[in-house]
C-alpha cells in the first residue's frame, strides 16, 4: 500500500482532535456518502474528502468516501486526548498524511499511553470505524484479532460490551478448555448469512491469549484478518525468535496496534524489538540499532561521561525520536488530572530497626567480601541471589531466617542470625517498614471511615502474609489477590472490594496487580518494596488512580533507607530517564546532583565493583544520604520523607523549601529533622 500524502490545506498534525473541513476536489471516482455527518457538532473526522480521494488514488480504488467520520455513539464517549489518539491511530494505520511507504505493506503503531488513559476505548473506536467504513467508501477491515494475556480475555469482552453495547461488534472470546477455544475460533471463521454485509450479523473479532495464538496461527492466518491488536505488548520484548513471535508474524495482519503502558522496561533493545514487530524494518537490524542508538544513548548516563559523549547521546536520541515519530504515541497519566481527583505520591524512606540494621550490615559485609574474592560465591548468580536476600531483609529479617536454599544462602543467613541481639524476638517490632505499616493501618482504623480503603502491594508473598497478620490483630478486614488465586475468581474479588463488601484492605501481589486491574474502590495504596523493573511498580500504583475514582488518592512508596533497596530505587529512576529520553526527548535530571558516588547507574549492567558498592549502604541513615534522592523524588513527581520508626521524626523537602540547584551540603543542613505526629503521614491534610 502506498502512503497517502497530506494535502493542502489539511492540518498536518495527525494528533489534532479538531475537525478539518475543506473544499471537495473534482474527481471521476464515485462518491460514497459518509456513514456519519462530518459537519455535525463535535464530529470526529478521521479523513477528509480530499484525503479520501488521495487514498483512493494511491490504492487504485474505484470510489472514495465523502469522509471517514467516527460513529458519534462512540466519539461522544471520548475525552479530548482519546479523540486525538483515535484519530492519530486511524490515520497512521491507513498511511494518511505520511510520505514514506511501509515495508511489505505492513503498517503498525505503538499506543503507549500510561495506565488509566483509556487505550482500550481508543482502539475500539478505530476498530468500529474500520469495520463500517473506509476512505474508499467500504470497510477497511472485515476481521480483527486481539491477542492478550489469558487473564485479560474476559476483561476485553467486558470492554466491548461497555463501549460498543455488546451488539455493534460481536467479540468471540477464546477462553476455557481447548474445545471452548476451538468453538470460539469457529464462530469467528464462519461467514455471515448470504447477502449480509453487516458486522452485526457475525463475529468479526477474535480475542485470544498469546499461548492460544501459537496453536491457532495457521487457522487465523487463513482468514486474513486485516487488523491485529496486541495488548500488554511489552511482553513481546523478549519474544524475538520465540514461538509466540513466530506465530504472530505468521498471522501476518497488515495493520497492527500494540498497546502497552510501559514500552521501555529495561533497555532500548527491548523497545526496538517491540517497535520492529509493529512496523517491520523501522529501526533496521537489531545489531545496527544497538551500535548506532543503544550504546551512545546509554553512554551519556554513565558516570564520567565526557561532554562529547553526552552531546552525542542527545543527538542520537533526537534521531531516534525522528525515526519513530508518527509510530508511537505516549502520554502521561497526568493527562487525566482534569478528569480525576487529585493524586499525591510520597516516597517514604524508612529507617531500619536497630536489630534489623545489625543483621543487614553483617549480610552486606559478607556479600561485599564475595564480590572482591575469587571464591565460587563471587559468581554473578550467587551475588545477585544474595542481593535478593538483602532486599528481603530490608523488609523484615524473619523472612530470611526461615529460608534455606544452598550453601551461599545458608552462610548469609547464619551471618545475619549471629549478628542479631540475643534478646531478638522478631515480629513486627523487628521491622522498620512493618512498624510504619502498622501505624498507618492504626491511623486508618482510628479515622473510622468505612469508605476509605487501602491497597497494600508487595512482590513477596511473605510480606503480604505479614501485612495480613497485622490487619488481623487490628481487626481490619482484608481481601487478598496474588498468583495463587484462580483467574476466574479475580473478577468477583475485585468487584466485592470496590463495592465495599471485600474488606477495608486489599493485599495485592505486584504480579497479580500488573495488568488490567481496576481497584478504584481504594483511595490509598502502599507499595511495600521496590522492583528492579520500574514498570511493575508503575502498573501496581496505577490500579487506584484511573477512571471511576471519586476520591483524592495518596500513594506511599516505602523504601528502606541505607540498603540495597534504596539503590534499586535509584536504578528505577535511571530507567525512567531512559524512558523519557526515548518518548519525549527528555535527557536527564538537570541540576539534581547525581554526580557523586550516588550517581544513577541504572541503565548499565552490574560490574563487580558496582555489586560491592550496592551492599556498602548498610549503615544508619544520615540526613546527608537523603539529598541525592531529593531531586529524584521531585522528578518522579513525589514528595519526600525520612521516617524514623523510633520517635516519628520526619524530614520533608517541601517543608524545608530547598532550592533545586543548591549544593548537596547546603541542602543537608536545611533538611534538619523536625518532629511531627506520625499520623500526619496518613492525614488528608498531607494530600496537598
Amino acid at each position: 500500500m502506498r502512503a497517502v500524502a497530506a494535502s493542502t490545506p489539511v492540518d498536518a498534525d495527525a494528533t489534532s482532535p479538531g475537525v478539518v473541513r475543506e473544499t471537495p476536489t473534482k474527481t471521476t471516482r464515485a462518491r460514497v456518502a459518509s456513514a456519519h455527518d462530518a459537519e455535525a457538532r463535535d464530529a470526529l473526522v478521521f479523513a477528509t474528502e480530499t484525503e479520501c480521494e488521495r487514498y483512493a488514488e494511491a490504492t487504485n480504488g474505484t470510489a472514495r468516501a465523502a469522509s471517514v467520520t467516527c460513529d458519534p455513539f462512540v466519539s461522544g464517549k471520548l475525552r479530548e486526548h482519546q479523540r486525538a489518539g483515535a484519530r492519530w491511530m486511524y490515520r497512521a494505520l491507513h498511511g494518511i498524511g505520511e510520505d514514506a511507504a511501509s515495508e511489505g505493506g505492513t503498517r503498525g503503531v505503538l499506543l503507549a499511553d500510561e495506565m488509566g488513559l483509556g487505550k482500550s476505548l481508543q482502539v475500539l473506536a478505530v476498530l468500529w470505524t474500520m469495520l463500517r467504513q473506509g476512505p474508499c467508501g467500504k470497510p477497511t477491515a472485515r476481521r480483527a484479532v486481539f491477542v492478550c494475556p489469558a487473564s485479560l480475555i474476559g476483561n476485553w469482552g467486558a470492554e466491548f460490551t461497555k463501549w460498543l453495547g455488546g451488539v455493534r461488534v460481536q467479540a468471540s472470546l477464546a477462553e476455557g478448555n481447548a474445545e471452548a477455544v476451538d468453538a470460539a475460533c469457529d464462530r469467528w471463521c464462519a461467514e455471515p448469512a448470504k447477502g449480509s454485509k453487516s458486522s452485526f450479523d457475525r463475529w468479526p473479532v477474535l480475542v485470544m491469549s498469546y499461548e492460544t495464538a501459537r496453536r491457532l496461527a495457521p487457522r487465523v492466518r487463513a482468514m486474513k484478518p486485516e487488523l491485529m491488536v496486541c495488548d500488554e505488548a511489552h511482553r513481546l520484548r523478549n519474544a524475538m525468535g520465540s514461538q509466540t513471535m513466530t506465530a504472530l508474524r505468521e498471522i501476518n495482519a497488515p495493520m497492527r496496534v500494540l498497546l502497552t503502558g510501559t514500552p521501555i522496561q529495561n533497555n532500548l533493545n527491548e523497545y526496538a524489538a517491540v517497535l520492529d514487530f509493529a512496523q517491520p524494518g523501522i529501526l533496521g537490524p537489531l545489531e545496527d540499532f544497538q551500535r548506532d542508538f543503544t550504546q551512545p544513548i546509554q553512554r551519556q548516563y554513565e558516570r564520567g561521561a565526557s561532554k562529547e559523549q553526552i552531546a552525542q547521546g542527545r543527538k542520537v536520541a533526537d534521531e531516534l525520536n525522528r525515526r519513530t515519530k508518527g509510530k508511537i504515541l505516549s502520554r502521561k497519566s497526568s493527562t487525566n488530572a482534569a478528569y480525576l481527583p487529585k493524586k499525591t505520591e510520597l516516597v517514604v524512606l524508612c529507617r531500619l530497626t536497630s536489630a534489623q540494621r545489625q543483621a543487614y550490615e553483617a549480610g552486606a559485609k559478607l556479600v561485599e567480601s564475595w564480590t572482591s574474592s575469587d571464591t565460587s560465591a563471587s559468581s554473578g548468580a550467587a551475588a545477585l541471589c544474595a542481593i535478593g536476600i538483602l532486599r528481603q531483609t530490608a523488609n523484615e529479617v524473619d523472612q530470611i531466617l526461615a529460608r534455606t536454599s544452598g550453601k551461599s544462602v545458608d552462610d548469609l543467613k547464619a551471618a545475619m542470625a549471629k549478628a542479631l541481639p540475643r534478646d531478638y524476638a522478631g515480629g513486627i517490632d523487628g521491622s522498620g517498614k512493618f512498624t510504619i505499616l502498622r501505624r498507618m493501618l492504626e491511623a486508618l482504623k482510628e479515622r473510622g471511615d468505612p469508605t476509605e480503603r487501602v491497597v497494600v502491594v508487595s512482590g513477596y508473598s511473605a510480606s503480604l502474609a505479614t501485612a495480613e497478620d497485622i490487619c488481623k490483630k487490628l481487626n481490619v478486614t482484608t481481601s487478598r489477590l496474588d498468583g495463587t488465586v484462580a483467574v476466574d475468581l479475580r473478577t468477583s474479588i475485585v468487584k466485592n472490594f470496590n463495592s465495599g463488601q471485600g474488606g477495608q484492605v486489599m493485599l495485592l501481589s505486584v504480579v497479580a496487580g500488573g495488568a488490567g486491574l481496576n481497584l478504584v474502590g481504594a483511595n490509598r495504596l502502599i507499595l511495600m518494596d521496590v522492583s528492579w523493573n520500574p514498570a511493575h511498580d508503575r502498573q501496581a500504583m496505577g490500579r487506584i488512580w484511573r477512571d471511576g475514582q471519586t476520591k483524592p488518592v495518596t500513594i506511599y512508596r516505602l523504601v528502606s533507607a541505607g540498603t540495597v533497596e534504596q539503590k534499586v530505587f535509584e536504578r528505577q529512576l535511571g530507567k525512567e530517564v531512559l524512558k523519557n529520553t526515548v518518548e519525549s526527548g527528555y535527557t536527564g535530571y538537570e541540576g539534581d546532583g547525581f554526580t557523586t558516588k550516588d550517581s544513577l547507574v541504572g541503565i548499565v549492567k552490574f560490574t563487580g565493583d558496582e555489586l560491592s558498592e550496592i551492599v556498602d549502604w548498610g549503615r544508619p541513615l544520615d540526613v546527608h544520604d537523603a539529598c541525592p534522592l531529593l531531586g529524584a523524588a521531585r522528578s518522579h513527581g513525589a514528595a519526600f520523607q525520612v521516617i524514623d520508626v523510633d520517635d516519628g521524626t520526619a524530614a520533608d523537602e517541601a517543608r524545608a523549601n530547598i532550592p533545586k540547584k543548591e549544593p548537596i551540603e547546603v541542602r543537608a543542613k536545611k533538611l534538619a529533622p523536625k518532629r511531627t505526629a506520625f499520623e500526619d503521614l496518613f492525614s488528608a491534610k498531607r494530600a496537598r
